[in-house]
């Protein structure tokens, strides 16, 4: 009897940490459209550098003005620390950059990481949708 209600315990716990997970990512942005910013200020462009680097490990993300305002898209090149024992000696990182995209549902703009399946919620930051921009 003791083994059953353990095992209904472990998987009552187990299904509790998948919704929990599930839950983190909040909205699914299966039917989000490609977007730009409708305006660059530097409350967003500090939004976008905080989710970057947060996001990469990067502390010092640089961001042009017009970042995001003429495509949904946003390269942010890798960068490797030299150090004494990793000197880095040909100047090239050889691994992809990462690869931002904006989109937009309903009213909202989301930040979306492409090679991981995580996204943010933009905060303030008016956007349009790409074929809208058009």
């Amino acid at each position: 009897m003791l083994e059953r209600t353990t095992k209904h315990i472990r998987a009552f716990s187990a299904i509790i940490l998948v919704i929990s997970l599930l839950g983190c990512q909040g909205v699914l942005l299966t039917d989000a459209k490609p977007a730009q910013l409708a305006e660059s200020t530097e409350t967003v462009r500090e939004q976008l550098k905080k989710i970057i680097s947060q996001e990469t490990g990067i502390s010092q993300i640089r961001i042009s003005d017009n970042a995001l305002m003429n495509s949904s898209f946003l390269i942010i090149e890798r960068t490797t620390r030299q150090t004494i024992s990793n000197p880095d000696l040909n100047g090239r990182e050889l691994l992809l950059p990462y690869r931002f995209q904006l989109l937009i549902k309903g009213e909202q703009c989301f930040l979306v990481i492409n090679d991981k399946n995580k996204h943010w919620l933009l905060n303030g930051v008016k956007c349009l949708s790409i074929e809208s921009a058009s």
